[in-house]
């Protein structure tokens, strides 16, 4: 597979008046054509930043204060605003997190649609043609009636279907990246399902590559190839989906697969992390995790903290040093 985006030693940063939250702090890790790479943690560790940052879609008082990112081999922190305009939504487009809050209420779904595929058309479209692939675009994510639902507005959606709508929408201009933020969050378990069935399906249709964020370990098991798990703004476990099932090395992820229930084991009460994510205005010092860390040692608060690496996999823990 060739690299599609290289993310290396990403920082972003909020400058409030209490201090400076390290959102994102030093992220890398990459993405080939066609692969699914999933991004997990807890609220609050950067995963969505983190996509923002690639769209440079990152709101005030945030800003990219350092690192490289390189789309198919462009560096897009380098680029103007208007060059940025024309990737997002054409190259890499992003399923918010919210389908409520993302579709505009007073807009038939048929026009929101058909305006992501207009702005991307050189010369003057054809509305007829735009309808026609809308109503193809929206009858692929499993939308019925569609020649008579093209013209309702967005209340008249369950939350299933608007987020197919945002689906829709974000395929609409055959992206090589589709960026997909918790997009099964408000939704029942069963809708769950067919979501992610329809991210599987359309991946391997548009030959997409998808980065997944989500809390969700078992999302994550059903979609992707490799994952990234964050921890208060930084990747602790990178690598491989299988092996990294198979074999968690950091004990946060150990501790997130823990947490996933399962049907082979009879327990009274449902695993859960000790103690709450770290303040992200003052972290502490060294691992982030070690206050809530089973296996912590003195050493763990060292600032240089160990990078274990083979071959594609990467786990930062001061137990492999």
């Amino acid at each position: 597979m060739s690299r599609l985006l290289e993310v290396r030693d990403l920082k972003t940063y909020f400058f409030l008046r209490k201090g400076v939250v390290k959102a994102v702090d030093g992220v890398s890790f990459d993405l080939d054509k066609g692969e699914a790479l999933g991004i997990v943690g807890e609220s609050g560790s950067g995963k969505t930043v983190t996509a923002l940052s690639i769209m440079r879609l990152v709101p005030y008082p945030g800003r990219i204060v350092d690192g490289e990112i390189k789309f198919k081999g462009r560096d897009l922190l380098s680029l103007s605003e208007d060059e940025m305009r024309k990737i997002r939504g054409k190259e890499i487009s992003m399923i918010f997190q919210d389908p409520h809050n993302s579709l505009n209420p007073v807009y038939n779904v048929g026009w929101q649609v058909g305006e992501a595929i207009e702005l991307h058309t050189e010369g003057k479209p054809i509305w007829s043609r735009i309808l026609d692939k809308v109503i193809s675009i929206l009858r692929g994510v499993g939308i019925p009636k569609v020649e008579e639902r093209i013209y309702d507005y967005p209340h008249q959606f369950s939350g299933g279907q608007k987020q197919r709508i945002m689906i829709g929408m974000s395929v609409s201009n055959n992206p090589d990246l589709i960026i997909a933020d918790e997009p099964t969050t408000a939704l029942d378990v069963t809708i769950q399902a067919q979501i992610i069935d329809l991210l599987k399906e359309l991946r391997h249709r548009y030959g997409s590559s998808i980065m997944l964020i989500t809390h969700n370990m078992g999302l994550v098991a059903e979609l992707c190839d490799r994952i990234a798990v964050m921890y208060s703004g930084k990747v602790v476990e990178y690598g491989d989906i299988n092996r990294i099932f198979e074999e968690p090395l950091h004990p946060y992820t150990q501790l997130l697969l823990e947490c996933i229930p399962r049907t082979d084991r009879d327990v009274d009460r449902l695993m859960s992390i000790p103690g709450e994510p770290p303040d992200p205005i003052s972290p502490p010092r060294g691992c982030r995790f070690h206050p809530r860390c089973p296996y912590a040692k003195d050493w763990c608060r060292r600032d240089d903290i160990y990078v274990y690496r083979d071959n594609d996999h990467m786990v930062s823990c001061e137990l492999y040093r």
